[in-house]
């Protein structure tokens, strides 16, 4: 491919992962004008508010070597930043991104063995027979650190809806609220390592490949069945008051069905790689 349209297509790329940043920040500000819930929302003072939280945090990363430093800022950070961002204007009325910006940088930080795992897991070195060169480099490791990044704040972003909420609703305390996040979120981590090992195990060398996908991947099945679990949980007082005591011992009751999920999504991957190999 030439290098004109190896540009054009990298603006195109560009272009929509910048759109993605921007609709959540959009729905937000078309919400609140039927709401009224806050004054004089602008889009230019939101996204700046995304890009400026999104460089402080990957900045105090790397000043804490955190984080191996690849040049860019993931785009999947600032995505989790401008939901979060939707989400705090739609629901509290409050465009602030300060409680956000203190839980992805303590996640980051308390799951950096888990991130950098899975990135070196996902980071191909040779590319055939060659050596990749340094921006090839560069940017493999930028494209399996998005992923992974990106899929953690995806699964994340359930479990500090929920406890927001609660916190909100006057049911817990803060310091209650910051230690069900720790809590749920290492036993959601340490899940998807289990299932990420079952699911990558007997793909072969086709292995590499799947790991930065199947984070995500993992992490947005994992989202969406905590949504629905919540949302069960909030009205079931017994339930919601063995959960407050021990996170894990409710969470865990989820295991199987996810265990399920990716049972099947593993056998699915099987024949298709079987099929490409005999084709």
């Amino acid at each position: 491919m030439d290098t004109q349209s190896t540009r054009y297509i990298n603006q195109l790329v560009n272009a929509h992962k910048i759109s993605l940043i921007l609709v959540p920040l959009i729905e937000a500000i078309e919400i609140n004008k039927r709401t009224a819930g806050v004054d004089d929302l602008s889009l230019d003072d939101l996204l700046k508010k995304v890009i400026d939280t999104g460089g402080d945090i990957y900045q105090e990363l790397l000043d804490g070597d955190t984080l191996l430093d690849v040049g860019l800022v993931s785009d999947k950070l600032f995505l989790t930043l401008s939901k979060s961002l939707r989400n705090n204007i739609v629901l509290y009325n409050a465009p602030s991104l300060s409680l956000i910006k203190e839980e992805l940088t303590d996640m980051m930080k308390e799951h950096n063995g888990f991130i950098q795992k899975y990135q070196n897991l996902a980071f191909i070195n040779d590319v055939g027979n060659s050596r990749l060169s340094k921006f090839e480099e560069r940017q493999s490791k930028q494209y399996s650190l998005s992923y992974i990044v990106g899929g953690l704040s995806q699964m994340f972003m359930p479990i500090w809806t929920f406890h927001t909420n609660l916190y909100t609703s006057n049911i817990v305390d803060e310091e209650k609220m910051t230690t069900l996040n720790l809590e749920a979120s290492d036993f959601v981590v340490k899940s998807m390592d289990l299932i990420l090992d079952k699911i990558s195990s007997s793909q072969g060398s086709y292995s590499k490949d799947f790991y930065g996908s199947s984070v995500f991947l993992c992490a947005e099945m994992i989202a969406n069945v905590l949504h629905d679990f919540h949302g069960k949980l909030i009205k079931n007082n017994s339930s919601l008051n063995a959960y407050l005591e021990n996170p894990e011992s409710i969470l865990s009751k989820l295991l199987p069905a996810l265990y399920s999920n990716f049972m099947i999504l593993n056998k699915s991957a099987e024949n298709i790689l079987a099929k490409s190999k005999s084709s």
